[in-house]
């Protein structure tokens, strides 16, 4: 989402989510929402505004090692989900949505920033200048030459919030959704 406001933020969800739901059979679609959970309880925020927005059948991931709703990026799981994500693309298992859904653009702009992003995606050694003998920290992003990478972050994103999801049906299965008329 190409937007900075809190509103505005909960506004294009809210859009997309409707979009997603307006596809035939997808009405009643459950909606897993899974916000990075770096940033100040900024998907705490978002949930809680999709609840005041009586947005139905929304489900919060919870994998934020603080308890938080979302997934904590960190550069272990950032380079996780790069090599799985590559994984899939090369055994050729991923596929576009042929009703594939955007809120910002036309999906053909989308497919293609997502595969330009992807692509641009890359290792990189940060050395210890003070030690020159320390072990490099290493960093995946597609952020080189500072191009953004958000949708190819995203796109890695969806994948691993479907592992987690489908890694812990137990504690899934007994959660509710952010928002019921019950």
């Amino acid at each position: 989402m190409n937007v900075d406001r809190p509103d505005q933020q909960v506004a294009k969800l809210i859009e997309f989510i409707h979009a997603v739901r307006r596809i035939r059979g997808l009405e009643q679609a459950r909606v897993v929402f899974a916000p990075e959970a770096n940033y100040a309880m900024e998907g705490r925020r978002l949930t809680i505004d999709l609840a005041n927005a009586h947005v139905e059948n929304v489900y919060a991931l919870h994998e934020d090692v603080r308890g938080n709703e979302g997934i904590r990026m960190t550069e272990e799981l950032k380079k996780e989900m790069v090599l799985s994500f590559n994984a899939l693309l090369m055994q050729r298992k991923v596929r576009w949505h042929p009703f594939f859904v955007t809120v910002d653009s036309t999906p053909e702009a989308q497919r293609k920033g997502t595969i330009d992003e992807l692509a641009c995606y890359q290792r990189q050694l940060i050395y210890n200048e003070s030690d020159p003998c320390a072990l490099p920290k290493e960093r995946f992003t597609g952020k080189i030459g500072g191009k953004p990478d958000d949708r190819g972050l995203t796109i890695q994103m969806v994948q691993k919030t479907r592992e987690f999801w489908l890694a812990r049906p137990d504690f899934y299965s007994r959660i509710r959704p952010v928002w019921s008329q019950s």
